[in-house]
């Protein structure tokens, strides 16, 4: 009982206090600050942003957030400077989930970063952040 407890207690531990989204417009704002700030190249204060409504374990957003910023700085020289950034999409399944999907445009390529949320009984929570250099899905 007492190792269970303890191994409980360490599970929970691990989580931050997630928040919840009221709205859609709440959701876009979220989206577009993330962007700007991955834009940016403020990797850390984008992942910042995002914990507060991402219910993952801080471990698992650190890992991501570390190998976000350790790609982005590898990719950054060949990325070119900073154009501008575009929602260049919404998907909607109803009112249970949404996806947006942003461009960040630079001199040689784009990058795109979508953001899916989920709405529970309470609200609208961030179910996945991925970023890549990869758009020919967007020709679809």
């Amino acid at each position: 009982n007492i190792l269970t407890t303890l191994m409980l207690l360490t599970t929970l531990l691990g989580y931050t206090q997630i928040n919840l989204l009221k709205n859609e417009a709440a959701i876009q704002a979220l989206s577009k600050r993330a962007t700007d700030l991955f834009k940016e190249g403020r990797i850390s204060e984008t992942f910042f942003e995002l914990r507060k409504y991402w219910p993952l374990t801080t471990q698992e957003i650190a890992r991501i957030e570390g190998q976000s910023t350790t790609h982005f700085t590898a990719m950054r020289q060949r990325l070119g400077r900073t154009i501008r950034s575009l929602k260049i999409k919404e998907e909607k399944i109803l009112d249970v989930a949404v996806r947006e999907t942003y461009f960040i445009q630079f001199e040689y390529t784009a990058i795109r970063l979508q953001f899916t949320y989920y709405h529970n009984a309470e609200g609208w929570l961030l179910h996945t952040f991925v970023w890549n250099d990869s758009f020919t899905e967007e020709f679809e």
